[in-house]
């Protein structure tokens, strides 16, 4: 047990203790046979308690020791719910400081791209059509990496920032609804063989970006091939040198 959690003093007196004296200094009691005696006297008190109340054989200790388990899962759980909330907002603070100048410049190009599309007449091309639909598609993913995700409910003194930051990416998530609403109502306008070659714009586009994840996936497992080749021709090449090495002790 630890002698920390416990207070106390030991009552005695010089009639029935003559061999116990105090120093000088009144410091404490002179060392001789009877405070040795004495000490020890205490100390197989103290142990005994300890044995009899709170050590490993004792039943008190077994009914508290649930309890006192629980009470320290409980505030373990407590302190690591307590450091999750300021590494979230430490990560909250950081991003809006980082990329809220990011977001707002991306909420007014959304805001453009809409006034743009406000009016028909600008796109009467398909081509131009496609190409805006395929930046519309990076300003969106985009916007999703400027997302702060899921915050927990206690911001402490970021509140106000992360209110502010919050306003503008639902302002620029409706903005981009509208633009996207505005670009397949255009869409809807030209023929059914435009229809198609935006269907053949699209499947070129994803199919090169599956391609170009196929030769970086291909890429980079022949370099771990060639490791590994490397690695066993020089696993085989110190075997048969060290069965070498073994062999001529022998034959010399």
């Amino acid at each position: 047990f630890s002698n920390r959690a416990c207070f106390g003093g030991v009552c005695i007196t010089k009639e029935h203790n003559p061999n116990l004296r105090d120093k000088a200094g009144r410091e404490g009691i002179i060392d001789n046979k009877a405070s040795k005696l004495f000490r020890e006297i205490v100390e197989n008190i103290l142990i005994e308690i300890a044995k009899r109340f709170i050590g490993r054989a004792s039943n008190i200790r077994d009914e508290k020791l649930e309890e006192i388990n629980a009470k320290h899962a409980a505030l373990k759980a407590d302190e690591d719910r307590k450091k999750l909330l300021r590494k979230e907002q430490r990560r909250i603070k950081t991003s809006i400081q980082r990329d809220r100048i990011s977001l707002e410049h991306l909420r007014n190009e959304f805001y453009e791209i809409s006034q743009l599309l406000s009016d028909k007449n600008n796109f009467k091309e398909l081509e131009e059509l496609l190409q805006l639909k395929e930046n519309i598609d990076v300003l969106d993913g985009t916007l999703k990496n400027l997302s702060l995700g899921s915050v927990p409910r206690n911001l402490g003194s970021i509140e106000k920032d992360y209110r502010q930051y919050r306003d503008l990416e639902i302002d620029a998530k409706s903005l981009l609804k509208q633009i996207n609403n505005s670009v397949y109502s255009a869409l809807d306008h030209f023929t059914v063989k435009d229809d198609y070659s935006i269907a053949e714009k699209d499947f070129r586009s994803k199919a090169a970006i599956l391609h170009a994840k196929i030769r970086k996936f291909s890429n980079k497992g022949r370099n771990i091939l060639k490791e590994e080749m490397l690695r066993f021709e020089k696993i085989t090449n110190n075997t048969n040198k060290a069965f070498h090495e073994k062999t001529s002790q022998y034959l010399s």
